[in-house]
């Protein structure tokens, strides 16, 4: 396996409202993994381990807990923040592509075999979007997931016979490799509170990791002796944490709202003043009463 450079690629999709003021809303997006046992139980038992991948809006004590729960995991420490207006979706990539070679094949029109490689991204993955509700005291947001893994690769050799590249004939080894791939994969929304936390279970995977155990109680001389250390596979939990913030302009009323709606109709936009009315209506429902309205 050769692995290539690690790839950080954040795009902005999409283009802001026309008619939205200027403010924007900071998303921050981190992956937390949970080893399988009792902190796994103790966030399940907390609420916030939900199977079905249903948002979980996490109190003050319960995002301490996932984070404590966390702690120390391949996945804690990176807690980026991207910064979106209305309409845009960032599509963020954190990861690197790692090559495979699967096989061999006959160069076209020749007689050399060469080696066949298979280009794997691994990593994770998030497209994102926020959109703050009419009264902006919450965010509409869309999340998608999805974490990609490698299990380790064992090669497998064989013999190609005669007409190798680069060998003059005679049997030539090859070692070919297999990759077996997981994915992680969420696709969610949620109404998330100002300047509040979601959480979203994407599911539990396997990696290898190295665990360290001590055999019983030893003086610090012979402590080493009795300390194992082996790598072996273990289960985690995977989180996504989703984490909204408004900032930017004062929110608009319902009658600046109402006065979009009016110079809408007056440049010949019914669509646009037919959006603008509703997000006034939700704003005050009474906001078209009266004269002159």
């Amino acid at each position: 396996m050769h692995s290539l450079p690690v790839l950080a690629l954040l795009v902005l999709a999409g283009d802001a409202q026309a008619d939205a003021p200027p403010a924007t809303v900071e998303v921050q997006y981190r992956t937390v993994a949970v080893r399988v046992g009792p902190a796994a139980d103790a966030l399940a038992d907390a609420g916030v381990r939900n199977l079905n991948g249903e948002p979980v809006l996490l109190t003050p004590a319960q995002l301490a807990a996932v984070d404590l729960a966390g702690r120390g995991s391949a996945d804690a420490g990176a807690s980026p923040w991207v910064a979106l207006a209305a309409g845009q979706t960032a599509n963020v990539l954190l990861g690197q592509q790692a090559q495979f070679t699967t096989g061999h094949e006959r160069k076209p029109a020749a007689s050399d075999v060469v080696p066949r490689a298979e280009t794997v991204a691994t990593g994770s993955q998030w497209d994102l979007r926020a959109d703050p509700t009419a009264d902006r005291g919450a965010v509409r947001l869309a999340v998608q997931f999805r974490d990609v893994a490698v299990d380790p690769v064992v090669p497998v050799g064989y013999q190609v016979l005669a007409g190798v590249s680069g060998a003059s004939g005679g049997p030539v080894r090859f070692g070919v490799q297999r990759p077996s791939v997981r994915r992680l994969e969420l696709d969610r929304t949620a109404t998330v509170p100002d300047g509040q936390t979601v959480a979203f279970f994407a599911g539990t995977r396997w990696r290898v990791a190295e665990v360290t155990r001590t055999a019983g109680y030893a003086p610090l001389a012979v402590l080493n002796r009795l300390t194992t250390s082996k790598t072996e596979a273990v289960d985690e939990d995977v989180y996504a944490l989703v984490t909204v913030k408004r900032t930017g302009a004062p929110a608009p009323t319902a009658a600046d709202w109402v006065a979009k709606y009016h110079k809408a109709l007056a440049d010949g936009k019914p669509a646009d003043a037919a959006r603008h009315a509703r997000t006034a209506l939700d704003l005050d429902p009474a906001c078209f009463a009266g004269p002159g309205k």
